[in-house]
């Protein structure tokens, strides 16, 4: 019950309820809980019988008719634009050395933030014909100037505006992308750590990371395809209606909570361990590495099409 409380709270949040309001909230949700619970109601069943915690959170802010709230702009950053959407939006991130966070808030507009102390004209920032982008002029400029500076990035998008395609591609560059619905996501990284929050896509999500940690939470998806050669993979709380595919060269894999159609997974010496995953079937080879899938409700069948590996051990119950 804790856990569905706390993801109602942060869900609140993100759509602007005072802390007052919050509070509210969550005694009434606690009680209902505690009676359901009192009545025989499995805890494991609290987000199926009230519902998940971010659309019990949109439920409360339509039936309220809460108006967007705009944010203040992060402090240290200023404004560098903003912009009108209206229709399907796709996405284009380019950098170097730059880090960005992109998230879905309450406001009415796309709003742009920066710091640091490199110019803007060095950037090509607009809307045009259906897409914004953000990225770098001059690609092929010496990375190693820029990373004596610094700038960052916020991107701000109202959250109930329809998303098409984002496209992400960075170099030595940490991203952040959360509370969007999108189309489908796509993101090719080198030396730079993602993190991805509450991100919904229609079709496939879609990631590549040469070195850097990546930690997805609460993904929603069609299908799943991710690469990482390096870095670590943390995966949680996170569905997908058809399949998934990860690969890693050294980087160790974790997927915890988490659910699918097929599940395949390939690592040279990287570690693979998956608790309370839950796809209809799996593939695990490796090189080294070992393989570990460990679940506790027996009822869930997972079948096991084929484990494979040279030296490492395989444990599966």
């Amino acid at each position: 019950m804790k856990k569905y409380l706390d993801d109602l709270k942060t869900a609140l949040k993100k759509l602007e309820f005072s802390e007052k309001e919050i509070q509210d909230i969550l005694a009434d949700h606690e009680e209902m809980i505690n009676e359901a619970i009192a009545a025989g109601l499995d805890v494991n069943e609290i987000a199926k019988k009230f519902g998940a915690p971010e659309k019990v959170a949109a439920d409360i802010a339509e039936l309220c008719e809460r108006e967007p709230v705009e944010k203040n702009a992060p402090e240290g950053y200023s404004e560098a634009n903003s912009f009108d959407l209206s229709g399907i939006t796709d996405i284009d991130i380019k950098l170097v050395s730059e880090d960005i966070v992109c998230e879905g808030d309450g406001g009415s507009k796309l709003r742009v933030y920066y710091k640091g102390d490199i110019a803007l004209d060095r950037y090509e920032i607009g809307l045009k014909n259906g897409q914004f982008y953000l990225r770098r002029k001059n690609m092929d400029m010496n990375a190693a100037w820029f990373r004596r500076n610094e700038m960052a990035f916020i991107v701000r998008i109202p959250a109930n505006n329809s998303l098409g395609k984002l496209n992400h591609t960075s170099t030595s560059s940490d991203f952040v992308y959360q509370n969007m619905k999108l189309d489908s996501f796509t993101a090719n990284s080198t030396s730079g750590d993602a993190f991805i929050d509450h991100l919904s896509c229609t079709n496939s999500f879609k990631l590549a990371s040469v070195s850097g940690d990546i930690h997805l939470t609460k993904i929603v998806a069609a299908t799943l395809l991710l690469s990482e050669v390096s870095g670590d993979v943390l995966m949680e709380e996170s569905q997908f209606k058809g399949n998934i595919d990860i690969n890693s060269v050294s980087g160790d894999v974790k997927v915890v909570h988490s659910e699918s159609k097929n599940a395949s997974f390939r690592t040279v010496s990287g570690d693979l361990l998956g608790e309370e995953f839950y796809p209809e079937s799996v593939e695990l080879k490796s090189v080294s590495g070992d393989l570990t899938l460990q679940n506790t409700d027996h009822l869930r069948v997972v079948h096991i099409k084929s484990a494979h590996s040279v030296s490492g051990d395989i444990r599966i119950r």
